[in-house]
C-alpha cells in the first residue's frame, strides 16, 4: 500500500491531495488542501516572484510536508505552473523549496498542464467530446477531445490574474472597458486556428472560475444534488450571470451567492473568455469537471503502473467495489444476468434509449448499502451510490443508477421522487422500475453467491413471460427468492411471469 501526495502551485493558489493505493492499483482520495497565496500577483516589474509571496510558497509546502508525513506518504508529486513559468526567479523558488522540506517540485509546460487537464478529464467526465478549458490565475489552457482523444491542445499565458490587473474588473465594467476586454480576448483566441473543429461541441470546464459558475447556477436552480463535477449549465445561463456580475461592485461580488469572496476580484475577466468561447464555438452548455491537473497527475501515475483505461466509468466502478469490500464475482454475476434479462425482454420493457450506463452502475453497486448496514442496505445503497463519486456518468444517470439500486429487493423506491424534478420524469421514472425489475431478479438467481445459473432463455407469449434459468448446480434457493418478484412484474408489465 502506497500513499501518494499530488500538489500543484498555480498562480492563484496552492493545492494539495492525498491517495491511498492498495496492492491491487485500487484507490481512494483520503484528503485534500487548498491555500490562496496568490502566488502570480506577487510577480515584480521585472518579471521576479516577490519575496513576500515566496516566503507564502514556502510556508505552504511546509505545511504540505507536514500533511503528506502524517499520512506516511511514500511519493510526493509536485509541479509548478504559470506564475513560476513566468517568472525570472522562478527556479530559485523551486531550489528553496527543495532545500527547506525536500520536495523535488518540477516546473511544467502549458503544454504538460493542458495534457494533465486532459487525463483528468477524459478519465472522468460523462462527454467523450467537448473543448476543455482550465483557466488559472496565470495561463488559460485549450484542448480540443473527441471520442476521449486528445486531438489539439494550446496554452496561453494570460490568466485571471493577468485580467484583473489589465483591466478594471474589481469595479462595475463600463461599455469601454467591456469593449476593450473583449477585443483583447478575442485577438486571444485567434492565436488558435483549430477552435473552430470544436463547433457545436460542450464546453468542459477546470479550475475554480468554471466551478464558481456551476455553484452559482445551483443555487440559482435549487438544485437537487450537491455535486459540482460534471454539472451541466446551459449557454444563456451562463451569459446571465455574466450579465449580471458586470454590472456589480467589488463589495456586492464579495457577497454573491455562490461566488468565493477570494475570486471576487478576479471573477467577471475569466467569465468573459468562458463567454467568448462558448459563443465562438456556438456551445450549447458548459460541463463542470471537478478535477483537473492534480487527478491528471495521478492517473498519469497509474498509467506508468499499466492501468490502461478504455472505459473511465468501469475502471470507477471496478475501483468503488473494491474500496468498499464488496463481492466482485456476485456483483459482476448479477450485472451479467441483469444485462441478458435486459437484452432478452426488449418487446416487453420498449427501452430504445441507451441504459447501459446505469444497467452497469446498479447491478455493480446494488449492495454498496452494506458498508453501512446489511439490514435494509437496498434503502442505504441510494445514498451511497449518490454519494460514491464514481465518475463518467451525468447527473441523471447517477440518479437514476443509485434509484435503481436501492429497488434490487423490493419493488417499491423508498426516495421521493417529486424531490429531483429537476432531474428526472415521469418517463425516467419508469425506465428505473422497469430496470430495476430485472436487477432484482438477476440478484434473486445469485442468491447463494455460487454463480451457478450460467445462463437465462426467455419465451415472451401474448399473456405471460416465462424464464427459464439454465444452471450447473439445484437452484431452488435462487428460484425462490426470484419468485417474489412475480408480482412486482405483473403490476409493471401486465404479464403473469412463470420463472423455471
Amino acid at each position: 500500500m502506497d500513499t501518494i501526495g499530488i500538489i500543484d502551485m498555480g498562480s492563484n493558489s496552492v493545492r494539495l491531495i492525498l491517495v491511498r493505493v492498495f496492492k491491487d492499483l485500487s484507490f481512494r482520495l483520503m484528503d485534500e488542501h487548498k491555500e490562496s497565496i496568490r502566488l502570480g500577483d506577487g510577480i515584480d516589474e521585472f518579471s521576479n516572484l516577490k519575496e513576500d509571496k515566496i516566503q507564502d510558497a514556502l510556508k505552504t509546502m511546509k505545511m504540505f510536508k507536514r500533511l503528506c508525513d502524517a499520512q506516511n506518504a511514500t511519493k510526493i508529486i509536485a509541479v509548478a505552473t504559470a506564475a513560476v513559468r513566468k517568472a525570472n526567479n522562478g527556479q530559485e523558488l523551486i531550489d528553496r523549496i527543495y532545500d527547506e522540506t525536500n520536495i523535488d517540485m518540477k516546473v511544467i509546460s502549458g503544454k504538460d498542464e493542458a495534457y494533465f487537464d486532459y487525463l483528468a478529464v477524459s478519465h472522468s467526465v460523462f462527454s467523450k467530446d467537448g473543448l476543455i478549458l482550465d483557466i488559472g490565475g496565470g495561463s488559460f489552457e485549450l484542448v480540443l477531445m473527441k471520442n476521449r482523444e486528445l486531438i489539439e491542445s494550446v496554452s496561453i499565458p494570460m490568466g485571471s490574474i493577468d485580467f484583473a490587473q489589465k483591466f478594471k474588473i474589481k469595479d462595475p465594467l463600463t461599455k469601454d472597458e467591456e469593449k476593450k476586454m473583449i477585443k483583447f480576448i478575442s485577438d486571444k483566441l485567434k492565436e488558435v486556428p483549430w477552435l473552430k473543429s470544436a463547433k457545436n461541441l460542450p464546453l468542459i470546464g477546470v479550475g475554480g472560475t468554471l466551478r464558481n459558475i456551476g455553484k452559482i447556477n445551483m443555487l440559482k436552480r435549487n438544485y437537487p444534488i450537491d455535486i459540482l463535477h460534471n454539472y451541466e449549465v446551459k449557454t444563456d445561463e451562463v451569459f446571465e450571470i455574466y450579465d449580471e456580475l458586470k454590472a456589480m461592485d467589488y463589495e456586492s461580488k464579495k457577497s454573491y451567492p455562490g461566488l468565493s469572496s477570494d475570486r471576487a476580484d478576479i471573477f467577471i475577466g475569466s467569465l468573459s473568455l468562458v463567454s467568448a468561447i462558448m459563443k465562438q464555438i456556438n456551445s450549447d452548455k458548459l460541463i463542470v469537471s471537478g478535477k483537473g491537473v492534480r487527478e491528471g497527475l495521478f492517473y498519469n501515475y497509474l498509467l506508468d503502473k499499466n492501468v490502461y483505461v478504455d472505459n473511465p466509468l468501469m475502471l470507477s466502478l471496478e475501483n468503488t467495489t473494491k474500496i468498499m469490500g464488496l463481492d466482485l464475482v456476485h456483483s459482476y454475476q448479477v450485472r451479467k444476468l441483469t444485462k441478458r434479462l435486459f437484452d432478452l425482454l426488449k418487446p416487453v420493457h420498449k427501452i430504445t434509449d441507451d441504459v447501459g450506463n446505469i444497467i452497469d452502475t446498479s447491478s455493480l453497486l446494488h449492495d454498496a448499502g452494506i458498508i453501512i448496514n446489511y439490514y435494509n442496505h437496498h434503502r442505504n445503497s441510494f445514498f451511497v451510490i449518490l454519494n460514491s463519486q464514481v465518475n463518467g456518468l451525468s447527473h441523471k444517470e447517477l440518479l437514476m443508477s443509485a434509484y435503481t439500486a436501492s429497488m434490487h429487493r423490493k419493488n417499491k423506491a423508498l426516495e421521493n421522487y417529486s424531490r429531483y424534478k429537476l432531474l428526472l420524469d415521469s418517463e425516467d421514472v419508469q425506465k428505473i422500475k422497469k430496470i430495476a425489475i430485472f436487477l432484482r431478479i438477476a440478484e434473486s438467481l445469485d442468491k447463494s453467491m455460487s454463480c451457478i445459473v450460467s445462463d437465462l432463455e426467455i419465451e415472451i407469449k401474448k399473456d405471460k413471460v416465462i424464464i427459464k434459468v439454465i444452471s450447473k448446480d439445484n437452484p431452488e434457493v435462487e428460484l425462490n427468492d426470484a419468485r417474489t418478484a412475480i408480482s412486482a412484474f405483473k403490476k409493471l408489465y401486465k404479464l403473469d411471469l412463470i420463472i423455471e
